[in-house]
């Protein structure tokens, strides 16, 4: 058997596997991560700006009203997307929250599981009030970055604004 028979073979035998074993497949694990909702502006963005922290009824830096409803709708997205996969009720050992420990990245992860989890039947523990308690985990200030950011061994270069070799900003030929 020539080798471009034998690759052509391992080709069809693996296509098939492939295939073969699509429908046999279970959803065993999902992990999600995404940054917080809309929020106020980190600090003032110009001199005599009108609207300064004052504008923002939670300060610089935090989720405004319009991020704490994208997150519920993120929320209540991922339970029509994956409902069939997780108990309707909350139930620890199916599910671990964590987020950075920053106010927007708390709040932006209670109002994901406000959508997620919406609080019925037993659970409901105030009347008209769909919200359920359920913990987060924040990382401590040591713990490095959940994403890495710092990682990237250019960062400082990109962010310091040096034009060096690979961040110039000309265009290779």
């Amino acid at each position: 058997m020539t080798s471009r028979s034998l690759a052509s073979l391992l080709a069809v035998v693996f296509i098939y596997g492939l295939f073969s074993t699509t429908d046999a497949r279970d959803l065993v694990f999902v992990q999600a991560l995404w940054r917080h909702g809309d929020r106020a502006p980190l600090s003032m963005p110009y001199p005599n700006d009108p609207y300064n922290e004052t504008a923002w009824i939670r300060g610089w830096k935090q989720l405004t009203n319009i991020g704490m409803q994208q997150l519920s709708e993120l929320g209540t997205y991922f339970r029509k997307k994956y409902g069939f996969f997780i108990s309707s009720q909350y139930i620890p050992s199916e599910v671990y929250i964590r987020a950075s420990d920053s106010d927007r990245s708390l709040t932006s992860a209670q109002s994901f599981l406000f959508g997620f989890y919406p609080a019925a039947g037993a659970y409901q523990w105030q009347t008209n009030n769909p919200w359920q308690p359920i913990p987060i985990h924040a990382t401590s200030p040591d713990e490095p970055d959940l994403v890495m950011k710092d990682y990237f061994p250019e960062r400082s270069l990109v962010f310091s604004g040096k034009k060096s070799g690979r961040f110039s900003g000309k265009k290779s030929a």
